[in-house]
């Protein structure tokens, strides 16, 4: 039968995995189970140019504070043959929009096709 762990013993056990955590992998941390979580990356190229929505779609789900993965089970849901990966491509602008895609995502985010079209406003 295993010993119980006190207080302290648990505390610098789970203090000593996030130290080795953060310092093998200084993009991760541990949540409140002690699963090893990853931040989100930081861009390293710059947006592509095949689609003008990507980097508004990106902002607008940003604010709304919902994840990517979450996101894509929405447009899947509203009928968009998507992946997490071409979803992010398609932030990036690095995929083209398909016409029936556009209604779709403007739905997911609640706001208009023109809103989301429109070029000459950000916001």
């Amino acid at each position: 039968m295993p010993v119980p762990l006190s207080y302290c013993e648990i505390h610098n056990k789970i203090f000593y995995n996030v130290k080795i955590a953060l310092y093998y992998f200084p993009s991760s941390y541990t949540d409140r189970d002690g699963r090893m979580m990853r931040m989100a990356k930081p861009r390293r190229i710059p947006l592509g140019s095949k689609n003008i929505v990507g980097a508004k779609i990106a902002k607008l789900r940003l604010q709304k504070g919902i994840k990517q993965k979450e996101f894509v089970a929405m447009l899947q849901s509203n009928g968009m043959d998507i992946s997490e990966s071409q979803y992010s491509h398609l932030e990036g602008q690095d995929r083209i929009v398909a016409d029936y895609e556009v209604p779709i995502i403007a739905k997911a985010l609640g706001v208009s096709v023109e809103w989301l079209l429109d070029q000459g406003k950000e916001s």
